[in-house]
């Protein structure tokens, strides 16, 4: 090998799956289509800016963001739309396995390697950005912090994909990556018409909201990429408990943030809502494990570890009492605030809380009473919940022609938290609070009840280890 040849190569330290990813996807026929397309519209763009004497209108602002929009926030995100599925389905997962790369490092290697090819693709859209400053009406300071917003929601959405590419159902991918893809083309697509204004960096709650959105993709990033990691993983790998420790820290930060005097509550309020929904669709679907090396740290805890037991390890029937624990602090964050367009009261709180609790468990109810085993319970989850919500917004909009249809799906979690919110002049609260909860104990002992075998199974695990470690006679613990 030449010298040439070694300064052209990739350094040892870097990642296998980084190199074998970026060699593969530079490749592609759709990353050199994406990158030629955006260069030559951007020069045909600087080119118009030249021959009308400036490029800051909102017309052509607003055509250079949708550009870098479209390219970074789909474009880029869905290229690792197959990104483990496609190891899974040809059947090249083991051959990976056999260089001992744990299944974390193989989600991160393929995030990394997306985020890269997306770096280099906004790194050559940085001159036109110059230019645009050039023509006059933009503020430099600006177009660079969003484009850099960009960027970070770019990196989110390429790992929401690499993560939910472990899943095999096609369509719930499908239907969530254009989801995502929507909601984050729709938040930059007024980008054109604020980049001209002044961002007051000095503004507290702006510095908060930029914290806030920073913490948020951290985490998301770090999520997605573990609920990935999670699914392709073997048995004896535990990636649940530190996602569910740190999601949990992180849900309580959201609704702890309005205890800082210049914080809104109510944004808090929902946000943490719409995280505890997507905490959900993961932890209520994951696979049990009845691997006893990953119950043994619990046990070595005593009491304390075998309830924990109960709340981290994998599996949906734990992911029960996860969400339980979840819809408890989101409850009692209710009753201190809420949204300001409701009258908000504690009767009214509660019930909100009970019934969006139910709202997320209640799939599991109708899966493990009319369900027999089902292969893919991610999308079983995820089906059944559209359907139930398809239903409460069916009901909702009859309410006024036929309210008696409202209240006799009222037992439905999600149609009761609707006419909780609903429900301004607090008149039915004690009525809805009592449904919500026989349905939500319901729920909960239908899972206890199909869950039992678990039970079973975690408590054999502790009385085996009590029995390794009970003293024997003669003073010494048996081995």
């Amino acid at each position: 090998m030449t010298e040439t040849d070694k300064l052209s190569d990739f350094k040892d330290w870097i990642s296998p799956i980084i190199v074998k990813e970026l060699r593969q996807g530079m490749r592609t026929r759709l990353f050199t289509a994406a990158f030629i397309v955006l260069q030559g519209f951007m020069v045909l763009f600087v080119m118009i800016g030249f021959a009308e004497g400036g490029g800051s209108n909102a017309g052509t602002s607003g055509f250079f963001w949708f550009l870098i929009s479209i390219t970074l926030l789909l474009v880029m995100p869905l290229r690792g739309f197959a990104a483990l599925s496609s190891e899974i389905r040809l059947n090249t997962m083991d051959l990976i396995a056999l260089t001992r790369m744990s299944s974390w490092r193989i989600a991160t290697g393929k995030w990394a390697a997306l985020v890269s090819q997306t770096i280099l693709i906004a790194v050559g859209v940085l001159p036109y950005v110059v230019l645009r400053y050039f023509f006059g009406g933009v503020n430099p300071i600006n177009e660079l912090f969003f484009l850099g917003v960009i960027l970070i929601v770019s990196c989110v959405l390429s790992a929401a994909m690499v993560g939910l590419s472990a899943f095999p159902s096609f369509l719930v991918r499908a239907l969530i990556a254009i989801g995502a893809s929507i909601a984050a083309i729709s938040m930059s697509a007024g980008l054109g018409g604020v980049t001209t204004e002044t961002i007051e960096f000095d503004n507290p709650q702006f510095r908060w909201a930029i914290f806030a959105f920073l913490l948020g993709a951290a985490f998301l990033t770090y999520y997605f990429l573990a609920m990935g990691a999670t699914r392709i993983a073997t048995e004896a790998d535990n990636y649940s408990t530190l996602k569910r420790l740190v999601s949990l820290l992180i849900v309580g930060i959201t609704l702890c943030l309005p205890l800082i005097p210049s914080i809104d509550p109510s944004p808090c309020y929902v946000i943490a809502g719409i995280l505890i929904t997507f905490l959900a669709l993961d932890a209520l679907t994951e696979t049990p494990s009845g691997v006893r090396s990953l119950h043994l740290p619990f046990n070595q805890k005593g009491l304390i570890g075998y309830a924990m037991q109960f709340l981290l390890t994998p599996g949906w029937f734990s992911g029960v009492f996860y969400i339980l624990c979840l819809g408890l602090m989101h409850t009692i964050a209710g009753m201190n605030y809420g949204p300001p367009e409701f009258t908000w009261n504690v009767d009214q709180a509660v019930t909100v809380g009970v019934a969006f609790t139910g709202t997320l468990l209640f799939p599991l109810l109708i899966i493990h009473l009319f369900f027999t085993e089902p292969r893919n319970l991610f999308a079983t989850y995820f089906f059944v919940q559209s359907a139930v919500a398809a239903i409460g917004f069916c009901l909702l909009a009859m309410q006024d022609s036929f309210p008696a249809l409202m209240w006799a799906g009222s037992p439905i979690p999600f149609v009761n938290f609707l006419m909780a919110i609903e429900d301004q002049n607090n008149t039915y609260d004690s009525m809805l609070l009592v449904l919500a909860l026989i349905t939500l104990i319901v729920t909960v002992l239908v899972c206890i009840w199909r869950g039992n075998p678990l039970i079973r199974q975690i408590n054999m695990f502790r009385g085996d280890y009590l029995a390794k470690t009970r003293p024997s006679p003669s003073g010494n613990s048996d081995e």
